[in-house]
């Protein structure tokens, strides 16, 4: 567990930069894009880490299969839930077609369909899921 969770926290270091140096000054959807990637791979490695902390014998390849058994895991657990749902929709997001709007300006946009709804995802969103990953990556560091 504790080198998956140094490894999602090596991730994260790289999704505060992209968030705080990257994004602030370049303000494009590929860096937006690229962020939603660092902050899927440091999702997957929390999820290993749970997985972990549970003693699951064998870990699957799979992520959708690691989602699938962290659910049935952590059901009870709203918090975990909630990360579980963040990742669930930046992995979609990451995956549909998208479009850009506003590109270079403050509210840039990419603008994707997924599940037969128009989502936006801009600089204050990334910076909604960067807080609330980095309040879950904080309660799994205390011991409990």
């Amino acid at each position: 567990m504790r080198n998956s969770l140094n490894n999602a926290k090596e991730e994260f270091k790289r999704c505060d930069h992209l968030l705080y140096v990257s994004l602030k000054y370049t303000r494009t959807v590929d860096v937006i894009k690229s962020l939603i990637s660092r902050l899927i791979s440091t999702y997957e490695f929390v999820v290993d880490a749970l997985l972990k902390k549970k003693k699951v014998k064998e870990l699957p390849t799979q992520v959708g299969v690691k989602i699938d058994i962290a659910k049935e895991l952590f059901a009870d657990d709203p918090v975990v839930m909630e990360n579980i749902e963040n990742f669930i929709f930046l992995r979609k997001v990451d995956k549909a077609p998208y479009k850009v709007e506003n590109e270079y300006r403050r509210h840039v946009h990419l603008l994707a369909t997924i599940d037969g709804k128009d989502i936006q995802v801009g600089i204050d969103e990334m910076m909604a899921y960067y807080a609330k990953l980095k309040e879950f990556l904080e309660s799994l560091e205390e011991p409990q």
